[in-house]
């Protein structure tokens, strides 16, 4: 699972993300993995890199921010200040406009 993968922006854009990617390829195979997984945020240019490298998204998710306000119906001695929901419906458009926060998490898969 590759749960984050970053590279300081003044050393972007010369090969080493890619390179970090085939060293942890190489190890994950002499290990005997068969499958690589990465979860990313709802960065386009993130998603296309994955996909250059071989990845394929197979699931994803909305990730909700609620805010104070959304909450309100919890008032009582139940007192929610934030709170953050996963949302796998079938009505991801209404869910967006409904709150401020909202992050595509996409599931991307590279076998071996």
């Amino acid at each position: 699972m590759i749960w984050h993968l970053a590279v300081h922006p003044d050393r972007q854009r010369q090969g080493i993300a890619s390179s970090l990617l085939e060293a942890a390829e190489r190890q994950a195979r002499e290990s005997g993995l068969v499958r690589v997984e990465a979860w990313t945020r709802d960065d386009a240019h993130v998603q296309r890199w994955y996909e250059r490298h071989g990845f394929t998204q197979i699931d994803s998710y909305l990730h909700v921010y609620l805010e104070r306000d959304d909450l309100r119906a919890f008032d009582g001695e139940l007192r929610l200040v934030k709170a953050f929901a996963h949302y796998t419906g079938d009505e991801p458009e209404e869910i967006r406009r409904r709150y401020l926060r909202v992050h595509d998490d996409v599931l991307y898969e590279k076998r071996l």
